[in-house]
């Protein structure tokens, strides 16, 4: 009985280590992680409007009638990343086909994605 105690913890050793060493590797596989990488997009609203923008997990760069073009500062949310110019009154998100541009808390553009890339 004693035998299969330490047989036991061995294997649970083992597997930890095994565990510890692939994750400070950098080998996590799950399905569900992807790499952020930069894209840009154009946005149309009901009434024609466009909205473009190239984001990456740190920022985002906007060209928007009215407020001209922005560079916003991405902040992780539960939900994905939400982009802010310094003080908070613009904030940005984009969440598969749909963006969304706030100023002072009121959204003055709600659009679908038109374009994968921008030329």
């Amino acid at each position: 009985m004693k035998n299969v105690v330490w047989v036991i913890l061995g294997i649970l050793v083992v597997v930890a280590i095994v565990f510890l060493a692939k994750k400070d590797r950098g080998m996590n596989n799950n399905e569900g992680d992807q790499e952020f990488v930069e894209s840009a997009k154009v946005y149309t609203d009901s009434s024609g409007k466009e909205l473009r923008a190239t984001v990456t997990i740190e920022s985002a760069k906007i060209s928007f009638s009215g407020l001209g073009n922005l560079t916003l500062t991405g902040v992780p949310t539960a939900s994905g990343v939400t982009y802010k110019n310094e003080d908070g009154s613009i904030t940005f998100v984009d969440v598969g086909q749909i963006a969304v541009l706030s100023q002072n808390g009121t959204v003055i553009f709600s659009g679908t994605l038109q374009d994968s890339t921008i030329n």
